[in-house]
């Protein structure tokens, strides 16, 4: 392979970062106005969380900022209503799960979960709302083709950048069962 065919090939692997932190405490400050916690009951999870905790702040290299919402604090029409009349966010794409089950050879939908919404916020940061289901001793979160399961955490208030969150009480224990290692950057 000659040089210019591997430069090209290294520079399409490589993800350029488009997360730029003012526009991620703007994109954030609007979310927390529109949706208080103490009535939507939100959290700051995965990378946004990780960089939190790991670094006291966004991390450099993110490129979205990453919620969850408990199902039964979710309030789909009226959340929707909100994030549509806002200015602020825009609705990229609603995920769901479909569950069933295989009778006589083919598969039968029991029921479709929102499992995911992608917003864009209008700098043209993306943010992740994604839906936490419980069940047994596990809460569950993910899209159409992924899952993530955590212990039940109970949440405690953060400030992120100026801004209250909630996120996991037990920050080791979430990081840990999400990223192994989380003290080490890779």
């Amino acid at each position: 392979m000659n040089s210019c065919l591997k430069k090209k090939e290294s520079k399409k692997r490589q993800r350029k970062g488009d997360f730029v932190i003012t526009e991620a405490i703007k994109a954030l400050y609007y979310w927390s106005i529109i949706f208080p916690k103490n009535k939507y009951k939100w959290f700051v999870i995965s990378g946004t969380f990780l960089g939190l905790i790991r670094e006291g702040g966004f991390l450099k290299h993110d490129y979205d900022i990453d919620i969850g919402i408990d199902n039964e604090s979710y309030k789909h029409n009226e959340m929707i209503r909100k994030i549509s009349n806002s200015k602020k966010f825009y609705i990229r794409k609603i995920d769901f799960l479909k569950e069933g089950f295989f009778k006589n050879g083919k598969y039968i939908t029991k029921a479709k979960k929102i499992v995911l919404i992608k917003l864009i916020h209008k700098s043209g940061l993306n943010i992740d709302l994604f839906i936490h289901y419980r069940e047994d001793n596990l809460y569950w979160h993910g899209s159409s083709f992924h899952r993530w399961d955590n212990h039940i955490f109970n949440l405690k208030e953060y400030n992120l950048h100026g801004i209250d969150v909630l996120g996991p009480e037990n920050y080791d224990l979430y990081l840990t069962e999400n990223y192994g290692d989380w003290r080490t950057p890779v």
